[in-house]
């Protein structure tokens, strides 16, 4: 039965209701056709599926193991990288000398002198789950810019989330557009005279550890990180033309780890596929599972 139900998934979805989530009411279902073969012919689908089935599981399983050492091996890499900027004996400085840092603050819901016909960029913590920023999350008015306290911050600007659930908090993403942000960002607009903005992001993507470090040791009372943290956070600063070399060297080794982790999840998808559609072929009569056991016996 659990196997004609898998068959009949697209006839599942296509009776479904909703847009925010499928809902499948009981007389749907129930009148969903399901092929009911004999006994022995139900035995021998099932014989024949977990025979196939657990070599495609297995496929899956060693490609989900891959991707997960790429992953660490793309965490690992970045940090090491990095160390070229800090020489021995290279004292890093506090990241609030060469940058403007701060935070923003989200205007009243239901206000329309904030919100209606806004067009002024205003972005939240979401933002940081981005490569880069390339548009808002919401518009807001020049009024709530002015009421509401709002930063007007630049392009090439970093964000940085100080609270939020999962892996949000400590995350971060650079801005590709002025925007202003919410009360749970902190922007740092790099003094470009100093940094390459580039290198300031994966500068501080590699602080992702320590900042949760942080923020766990901060309590629930002081909601996560704050700006404070991150302006007494020690980074090197090395030359702009090693900043440029290192933004460059970043990319090219990390684009190589993405490029193998996009095939392996290729693999994971088109094996996925085939076990799907040998379930429905296998259910629905469109093979001779008897046949197919005795060739791959």
């Amino acid at each position: 039965m659990a196997l004609a139900l898998v068959a009949a998934r697209a006839d599942l979805m296509a009776r479904g209701q909703g847009t925010t989530f499928i809902e499948l009411s009981s007389p749907a279902f129930a009148s969903i056709p399901i092929p009911v073969p004999p006994p022995d012919e139900q035995r021998a689908i099932v014989d024949y599926l977990d025979q196939e089935t657990v070599q495609i599981d297995a496929l899956v399983a060693k490609q989900e193991e891959f991707i997960g050492l790429l992953r660490e091996r793309r965490r690992m890499v970045v940090p090491s990288v990095l160390t070229k900027a800090a020489p021995v004996g290279h004292r890093p400085d506090k990241l609030h000398r060469r940058t403007r840092m701060g935070n923003g603050s989200t205007p009243r819901s239901g206000e329309d002198r904030y919100w209606l016909d806004g067009d002024i960029p205003w972005v939240n913590s979401s933002v940081v789950n981005r490569t880069q920023v390339l548009e808002p999350s919401k518009l807001v008015t020049r009024v709530a810019v002015k009421e509401c306290h709002l930063p007007m911050v630049k392009p090439g600007s970093i964000l940085v989330a100080l609270t939020g659930e999962g892996k949000t908090r400590g995350a971060a993403t650079i801005l590709r557009i002025g925007s202003t942000i919410n009360q749970h960002l902190a922007f740092i607009e790099p003094d470009e005279r100093f940094w390459v903005p580039d290198y300031l992001l994966w500068l501080l993507r590699s602080q992702y550890d320590h900042l949760r470090r942080i923020s766990s040791e901060n309590g629930a009372t002081k909601g996560g990180l704050t700006v404070g943290d991150l302006r007494a956070l020690r980074v090197p600063m090395p030359e702009l033309q090693q900043q440029h070399q290192l933004v460059k060297e970043l990319e090219e080794v990390t684009a190589r780890i993405d490029a193998l982790i996009d095939k392996a999840e290729e693999h994971i998808a088109l094996a996925k596929e085939r076990r799907s559609a040998l379930i429905t072929a296998a259910v629905t009569g469109q093979v001779d599972v008897r046949t197919a056991s005795r060739k791959a016996g």
